[in-house]
């Protein structure tokens, strides 16, 4: 029988997240698996090179309206654009409104308006969360298994990291798109890191290379070196830097048109940039294109001059098309680019950028030895294909296993005698009164309840009794968090009980999600 899987994320307008999405669902396996996907926005230009096979669900206008300005909803969803309104207002008081406060607006926008939104109805094997936030995934589907993707550097956001990590821990798996990211990941999110598994992005190469040739850049000036960046138009890209990099470069005497094709929040701010820098005359953006493949393909060089990325699916696109790639330095670099092989990584900051630009430029050798090596290179990534069905074959069938084997039972019990030994050292040995008693009392009740549930006379008393255990396991884990913390507990004993504690709990909230599959 075929596993049901459920893709959920925002949209397909161009975008490396948007790419990455459609290059795992046409390297899917149809045969194994029925798809479905809900976007929030059911519209964009990739839209269309999806595959048949894969069934796009209707629009959730709820949903929809998140994706729109909050006056465009106002008359068609008024709950959420208030709640919407209501929640700016809380962020820019909390966090200010630059690029890092996004994260808490986009955070507190889904926390807010979740219960606003209507659940999914049909039950999956496994959902996956492709774009965070998370919050429609965690609370709105039932499945045996839930997996979250990252794309990006939690390192440089501000919000609520202990409510996002709340919602987080409603998956069984947690999918970086590189080491990288999931390293920068578990440093925010410690307690998160045992779920942490690396799936690159797996790109569609055979759509790259057929776009790329579909036609001549007109807007290329083919009398000068040319430099391309594509992306999204925000502050974490970094083209504004670029601007003043091409004036030192201009200024400095080289030949060159940088071009940037993309759009965004701050195409307003990158035009006045330029108009203020008055590099028009060789930093050009030319907005969005549907097929930025040709330009790429015509360009000398593809810079990427971000302040931080997860990573860049445009770098790998035009790696791809054996270009030769210059990239800042930012955190997650080193997994994107071998330094020197198949592309440059420079120090960030503009007079750098701007450097090492120029002398990539004038390096005929090196551009050609990057364009060999990287013509050698399988970019599209399609062995992580086989990672991701593992992870899909192996945690499906939690539930069932662990209700069959009678697993949550026999480790519950294994748990409750660790608490019971736990209990006996700090009361004997720490002389601890307070804080022994509450872990002995909530770590005991987990599995006692677990043995009333397994007994229950109906479905409800059976997911009655599983929900009351995992409240006691989750309180468990934060008795034991509280011991550790304050000293009690040493740091190897307190990993090796907790992670005990976690896995139940893990188990405990994949059968509890499946209460309302019917």
């Amino acid at each position: 029988m075929k596993k049901k899987l459920l893709f959920i994320s925002g949209g397909m307008a161009l975008g490396g997240i948007e790419r990455s999405l459609l290059g795992l669902l046409n390297a899917l396996d149809y045969d194994k698996y029925e798809v479905d996907l809900q976007l929030f926005s059911v519209e964009g230009e990739l839209l269309e090179f999806i595959d048949k096979r894969c069934h796009v669900l209707p629009e959730i206008p709820a949903c929809a309206a998140m994706m729109q300005p909050v006056t465009a909803v106002l008359k068609k969803q008024p709950a959420i654009a208030l709640k919407r309104a209501a929640a700016k207002v809380k962020v820019e008081k909390k966090y200010g409104n630059d690029d890092a406060a996004t994260f808490a607006l986009l955070s507190e926008y889904w926390h807010s308006c979740v219960s606003s939104m209507p659940k999914i109805k049909t039950k999956y094997d496994t959902v996956i969360s492709f774009m965070w936030p998370h919050d429609f995934a965690a609370k709105n589907t039932t499945a045996d298994q839930r997996i979250a993707w990252i794309h990006t550097d939690y390192t440089k956001a501000h919000m609520d990291f202990a409510r996002d990590e709340k919602v987080w821990n409603c998956f069984d798996k947690i999918v970086g798109v590189s080491e990288d990211v999931c390293k920068t990941f578990a440093s925010v999110y410690p307690r998160l890191a045992d779920k942490l598994v690396v799936v690159e992005n797996i790109l569609p190469e055979s759509l790259v290379r057929a776009q790329a040739e579909e036609f001549d850049p007109p807007e290329f000036d083919k009398t000068k070196k040319t430099i391309l960046s594509v992306g999204r138009v925000s502050h974490a890209k970094g083209f504004d830097l670029a601007a003043q990099s091409a004036k030192l470069m201009r200024d400095s005497g080289e030949d060159f048109k940088w071009y940037i094709v993309g759009y965004g929040p701050e195409e307003a701010l990158l035009r006045n940039e330029i108009e203020r820098l008055a590099v028009g005359d060789v930093f050009v953006f030319l907005g969005k294109r549907a097929n930025p493949y040709p330009y790429m393909k015509a360009c000398d060089i593809y810079a990427q001059p971000s302040r931080y990325e997860g990573k860049a699916v445009t770098v790998r696109e035009a790696q791809m098309l054996t270009k030769p790639v210059l990239i800042t330095a930012y955190e997650t670099a080193p997994s994107q680019v071998e330094n020197g092989v198949d592309g440059v990584i420079c120090p960030q900051g503009v007079e750098n950028v701007a450097q090492a630009l120029t002398a990539l430029l004038n390096d005929e050798a090196l551009c050609a030895q990057l364009r060999e090596n990287c013509a050698k290179r399988d970019y599209s990534n399609r062995s992580f294909l086989a990672t991701f069905e593992k992870i899909v074959s192996e945690n499906s069938e939690l539930f069932g296993k662990a209700m069959r084997d009678n697993t949550v039972k026999e480790k519950s019990k294994s748990f409750a005698l660790r608490v019971i030994k736990l209990y006996k050292y700090l009361h004997d040995e720490k002389r601890e009164f307070v804080l022994s008693k509450q872990v002995l009392r909530s770590g005991t009740s987990i599995g006692a309840n677990i043995r009333e549930a397994l007994r229950g006379q109906s479905k409800p008393d059976f997911y009655s009794k599983m929900n009351i255990a995992l409240k006691e396991a989750d309180e468990t884990a934060y008795w034991l968090e509280l011991l550790h913390e304050s000293g009690f507990i040493n740091p190897a004993s307190f990993k090796s009980i907790y992670a005990d504690c976690q896995e139940i709990i893990r188990l405990l909230t994949s059968i509890t999600k499946t209460q309302n599959q019917g």
